[in-house]
């Protein structure tokens, strides 16, 4: 069989086409002429197949520093999947390390939720495969702890899993081009090109749902979600308020409309956050700054039940004595927490602590 023709630099038409692919990809310029070490130094996951080494950017989180910077994959664990982000949904829990208000000693990529389609798998990975759409969760599901087999997967044990007190949990994933470990927040990161995270963490989608829709589903909808579904248990028919509106206010209010609640009442002071709760499946919203100190009175009232006949299924709260108990919702749900940082657009009634 005749050899492939070569260039006058002696490199053969298979090395330019590799090397025309790393350039393409961002991964590296193209390297004609070059030495097999320069190759792989420069672009080794595109070269070699291999996933250390290769490049990529990401939100670095470093003292009281913030900026994105060019990051280099360090070997993955025989469980880890690597996965090439798509979108992800900043965690309200973040806002002041990610705003540089409070310091941190290591270098890290901040969230601990995202979406993204898998690029490759460790050896021992079974739960997703290279192409898959997932979710990658906030907290684990491991399916063999004490928590998981309880019917309790929101326990996870292997949730920031650490073997021994003083012992880091998740090694770091990537370093810095000087060398500097950079470590994933919680084990997951989300705010870089490349996450690598344990199985645990990994919800395949077979769904074609936006990215952006579907990373929310990692931690800020699902957990207003699950609170009302999987914690709370909202009953058909049952009174549900709900303190809040943004993502995980959203989550709730989903979560009374599937269980069949007959009232979801939503509470948020932000008008667009009202209207969008509407669509969502509340069936009332309230304005806490209008409703003002008659807010809880409002929505006693509104919950007072179908009739005061005890024993034809209603509530005495025509009674004296224990009119307040008998009055209110069944399920409360506060998913307002504090205001961290003032608002731009409008001022919340809660003050923040």
């Amino acid at each position: 069989m005749a050899p492939h023709p070569r260039n006058r630099r002696g490199v053969s038409r298979r090395q330019v086409l590799k090397s025309g692919a790393a350039a393409l990809s961002g991964s590296a310029a193209l390297l004609a002429g070059a030495t097999p070490d320069a190759q792989n130094a420069r672009a080794p996951a595109v070269l070699t197949g291999a996933q250390a080494g290769r490049t990529f950017r990401g939100l670095v989180r470093h003292d009281t520093t913030l900026d994105v910077q060019e990051l280099r994959l360090l070997p993955i664990d025989p469980r880890q999947v690597v996965i090439r982000s798509q979108a992800v949904a900043p965690c309200y829990t973040i806002v002041r390390g990610a705003l540089g208000t409070s310091p941190i000693r290591r270098a890290e990529v901040p969230n601990h939720c995202g979406f993204g389609v898998v690029e490759a798998v460790g050896p021992m990975v079974k739960r997703v495969q290279v192409g898959d759409r997932i979710v990658v969760a906030g907290t684990s599901q491991c399916g063999q702890c004490y928590q998981c087999l309880q019917g309790r997967p929101d326990y996870c044990q292997f949730t920031f899993f650490s073997n021994a007190p003083g012992v880091e949990a998740f090694p770091p994933f990537a370093e810095l081009r000087d060398g500097t470990p950079v470590y994933a927040q919680a084990g997951i990161g989300g705010l870089s090109e490349i996450m690598t995270v344990f199985e645990e963490y990994c919800v395949p989608i077979f769904s074609d749902v936006p990215a952006a829709e579907l990373t929310l589903l990692g931690d800020q909808l699902a957990s207003g979600f699950a609170a009302g579904h999987a914690g709370m248990h909202f009953q058909p028919g049952s009174d549900v308020v709900i303190f809040g509106a943004g993502p995980v206010g959203l989550g709730a209010i989903q979560a009374g409309r599937v269980t069949g609640a007959g009232q979801v009442i939503a509470i948020d002071p932000i008008k667009y956050r009202r209207e969008l709760a509407l669509k969502m499946g509340a069936t009332l919203v309230l304005d806490p700054v209008a409703e003002g100190d008659g807010l809880v009175e409002r929505v006693r009232e509104l919950c007072r039940g179908p009739n005061d006949r005890r024993f034809a299924g209603g509530v005495s709260w025509g009674r004296a004595g224990n009119a307040v108990m008998a009055r209110g919702a069944d399920f409360v749900v506060e998913a307002a927490w504090l205001q961290a940082f003032p608002r731009k657009r409008k001022r919340s009634p809660i003050r923040p602590t």
